[in-house]
């Protein structure tokens, strides 16, 4: 639907179109599951979670950061420029923390190199 030209459900308080999200994705996942509920689009200027790209369960949901791929991309890169071939993951269980480790594994193990993770 056209969020700009939709009907309002209430007229003394009608919904937005749009809401800046939170800068957390433990906190936007939540967040952008109920906006599209109720058809609103939510975008985050720091949610990089990878599980918010799945847009059957964030439909509305926009970001404009790289999500966690394209931050594990960047770091995996310039390891390898510098010749590392072990790492170690040291991360928090939020999800942030977890899409990231889980993405920075993939991309380390996809160049060679060795990862461990805590």
């Amino acid at each position: 639907s056209d969020l700009m030209d939709r009907p309002s459900h209430n007229l003394t308080h009608p919904l937005p179109g749009a809401v800046v999200g939170s800068y957390r994705s433990a906190v936007t996942q939540p967040q952008a599951i109920l906006a599209a509920i109720q058809d609103i689009a939510q975008i985050s200027p720091a949610s990089t979670s990878a599980n918010l790209d799945d847009k059957e369960v964030y439909p509305l949901f926009a970001r404009t950061c790289p999500s966690s791929d394209g931050e594990a991309s960047a770091i995996v890169d310039y390891y390898a420029q510098l010749g590392v071939s072990r790492i170690s993951i040291l991360y928090y269980s939020d999800a942030f923390g977890a899409a990231l480790q889980k993405a920075f594994q993939e991309q380390a193990t996809a160049v060679g190199m060795e990862t461990s993770y805590a």
